[in-house]
């Protein structure tokens, strides 16, 4: 590509001066938009991604131990906990 030729021809176009001869009023804007609606319908559209996994034939593949189990708990034990929460109710009818 590097010792082919190419001819090219650039062409400027001013849009304002076709603009400014361009004179549409609304009722023909509405009757054109009403004879083309299909044109500009857009159908809906859903993006869907998903994973298939098999989890009865992963159960033979992966072995976890009690230990294991055990360990992991005890690393991540703040994210399993709450806050202590109590209720407490006043009844002002009582002595």
């Amino acid at each position: 590509m590097l010792l082919q030729q190419r001819n090219m021809r650039l062409a400027t176009i001013d849009l304002s001066a076709l603009q400014v001869k361009q004179n549409i009023s609304d009722d023909e804007l509405k009757s054109y938009y009403q004879q083309n609606q299909n044109s500009f319908i857009v159908p809906k559209q859903i993006k869907v991604s998903y994973t298939s996994i098999d989890t009865v034939s992963m159960q033979d593949k992966v072995k976890v131990s009690d230990v294991d189990i055990s360990a992991y708990y005890d690393r991540y034990k703040s994210s399993y906990g709450q806050p202590e929460r109590k209720n407490y109710k006043h009844d002002p009818t009582e002595n």
